[in-house]
């Protein structure tokens, strides 16, 4: 008897326990974005020596991915924009849902990521 109880839970068990994992894998993936942005867009404000701004900002969104931890981000995943006032840093990266999960539940059919974002700004000091 307590084998056929168990072949009935494990599936359910298991399909639990993964969904929650990818849950807490978009988590962490989400706090590295936030902490990458706000790490790049203070360095663009603060240390203008290491994070230029010239050449469309490529050495802000390079020490962006160097601040995203534990997480494997392209660089197209960042962008950086200089406005009259302060130093802006945003990230957009998909986060790629498996099919047969819990998160996947929620989302419309047809759909296969998560867009996650973050953006921040520093102010500039005037001269």
């Amino acid at each position: 008897m307590a084998a056929v109880e168990f072949a009935l839970l494990l599936p359910a068990f298991l399909f639990l326990i993964i969904s929650i994992m990818q849950f807490g894998q978009a988590l962490w993936t989400q706090a590295a974005l936030e902490h990458a942005v706000t790490m790049a867009s203070r360095c663009a404000t603060v240390d203008t020596t290491s994070c230029t701004t010239t050449n469309s900002g490529a050495a802000i969104t390079s020490y962006a991915l160097s601040q995203a931890y534990g997480v494997n981000l392209p660089s197209s995943t960042f962008s950086f924009v200089q406005a009259s006032s302060q130093n802006c840093v945003s990230a957009s990266y998909p986060f790629p849902v498996s099919p047969f999960l819990l998160l996947n539940n929620f989302l419309p059919s047809g759909v296969s990521s998560i867009t996650l974002s973050a953006k921040s700004c520093y102010p500039v000091a005037p001269p």
